[in-house]
């Protein structure tokens, strides 16, 4: 394992760990690139192709700890050949060193405007958050299981660990399934007490920062994420590299960022929305019958003082409710004259809809994972052909999410197994979410018994595909049992062959001739 000075460098002190940092030593030494400016804390930057780098000078020296001898390992995983001995030329981005800051706000205000008018489509729209959360719900319907190979002594200690791991994050799977296409970045630092993971928190994605160059490549590994107060645009806290996940969602390469998967879709909310107050306002202007009183004949036409002492009689007072109020319940008039009622319809058309069928199946369909009928939006209209072809295609999405959580997983397993002194190179293992099928439960059991027999499954393996339709909890324990059954029966059967032994020859010497 490389040491930790030489990875990183001098020693410091930050957010409670000890870590290495670049010292300003280190940085003199270097061939000078545009000159640093320093900020009003203290952080100097460095403009690196056009983006911006970070540190701080070295502060305190101390002797190598298990949490940042993990880290050491956890890191050596990044570490890159300098630029200088590779081809790669050129930069990703456009931006100057002296127009950096001005850019850097503007990233960050359109981000979290982004961030917020998604989050406030799941608020407010049943549909968007409908469509969301049942996506993601299936994607990590079952929770996640972790499977070993082998079962030696090492073995079995990793499993609990990552069993410990999972213990922590199986109640938060949804919710880190549902924001990552909602918010497009997916942030999980890993809380560390002594030499095992306590927690696993979700950070804001609006307020946390990756501090890379224009290329998207993390500069100091120490100072690899930060969160920025989203009012006042200063620095909270740094992280390093190794305590903290980052899953971007729909993410260019070279991109800092990911992007949420419902952005497409908030053009069309908002004229959806448009339409939907429209026929609501012209339902209540439009649609309800109006009475048109006439008081008098051709012959002997009412007089104004007539028609306001009919009204006066009937409760038709001007600033109060009428008769032609929609909300006002119906009442029955009586006239001692010349009076007759002509009932007026309301707009005959106004269930005529096909401009906001249009838009809420383009808003529906394109713009929201889920197809519309799965969650009972004009599934009249679709046979279920259509439905079971839809509902396959949309599992093979929901396989798409839960590939960026079981990374997430991994990258937790990982750093326990490193903490607790184990290489995770040294037991192999894999980490899965139970994928969904169009088939039935019967129909899947079956499937995977027949693989069994086949000999194209070992029981290890057969039992973790059966675990979703059982009720085994733990496949190691459930192994266990079912090997001390089939010892339980060996047992037993030769218990029965020595007892039929033994009482074959009494039979034989009973049957001889006296």
């Amino acid at each position: 394992m490389p040491s930790l000075d030489r990875i990183m460098g001098p020693a410091s002190t930050i957010s409670g760990g000890s870590f290495r940092l670049l010292a300003a030593a280190d940085m003199a030494r270097k061939k000078p690139t545009p000159q640093p400016f320093r900020l009003s804390d203290g952080t100097f930057l460095v403009a690196d192709s056009g983006m911006v780098s970070a540190f701080r000078p070295a502060q305190t020296t101390k002797p190598l700890s298990r949490l940042r001898r993990a880290i050491s390992a956890f890191m050596s995983g990044w570490i890159k050949p300098p630029a200088s001995q590779t081809s790669e030329q050129g930069t990703a981005g456009t931006a100057s060193p002296s127009t950096y800051a001005f850019s850097l706000q503007t990233q960050r205000y359109e981000r979290q405007q982004i961030i917020a008018d998604c989050r406030s489509l799941i608020l407010d729209e049943p549909r968007a958050r409908r469509a969301t959360l049942m996506t993601a719900r299936e994607s990590v319907r079952k929770g996640a299981q972790v499977q070993f190979e082998g079962s030696n002594r090492l073995a079995k200690r990793a499993s609990g660990i990552a069993e410990d791991v999972l213990r922590i994050a199986r109640p938060k799977l949804v919710s880190w399934a549902w924001m990552l296409p909602i918010e497009g970045d997916l942030f999980v630092q890993a809380i560390i007490a002594g030499d095992r993971i306590v927690d696993a928190k979700r950070m804001p994605a609006a307020s946390m920062e990756r501090l890379t160059d224009d290329a998207d490549e993390f500069i100091d590994p120490i100072r690899a994420f930060a969160q920025i107060d989203v009012n006042t645009n200063e620095e909270v806290a740094t992280f390093p590299l190794a305590l903290m996940a980052h899953e971007r969602w729909d993410h260019i390469d070279g991109d800092r960022y990911g992007m949420p998967g419902i952005v497409a879709a908030r053009r069309m909310a908002r004229r959806l929305e448009i339409l939907e107050e429209a026929q609501c306002v012209r339902r209540m202007t439009r649609a309800h019958s109006r009475t048109l009183w006439n008081i008098g004949t051709e012959e002997k036409p009412g007089k104004p003082d007539d028609v306001d002492k009919f009204k006066a009689t009937n409760g038709f007072n001007e600033g109060r409710r009428e008769i032609f109020d929609p909300t006002e319940v119906a009442k029955d008039f009586f006239g001692n004259g010349p009076v007759n009622a002509e009932v007026i319809e309301g707009d005959p058309k106004v269930h005529e809809v096909d401009d906001l069928k249009y838009a809420q199946n383009v808003y529906a369909s394109s713009g929201l994972p889920t197809p519309p009928p799965l969650y009972n939006l004009d599934a009249e209209a679709v046979n279920r052909d259509v439905l079971d072809d839809l509902r396959s295609e949309w599992l093979k999405e929901t396989q798409t999410l839960a590939e960026p959580i079981e990374r997430v997983l991994r990258y937790l397993i990982d750093l326990a197994l490193l903490l607790a002194g184990i290489l995770p190179e040294t037991v192999p293992y894999s980490v899965h979410l139970s994928e969904s099928s169009i088939e039935k439960p019967s129909e899947v059991v079956k499937r995977i018994i027949d693989l069994r027999n086949a000999g194209l499954l070992t029981e290890r393996q057969a039992l973790t595909l059966l675990q979703p339709y059982t009720d085994v909890e733990d496949v190691d324990t459930e192994l266990t049992e079912l090997e001390g059954e089939r010892q339980r029966d060996a047992d037993r059967e030769t218990a029965k062959a020595v007892a039929m032994a033994a009482i074959k020859p009494q039979n034989d010497l009973a049957g001889a001739p006296g």
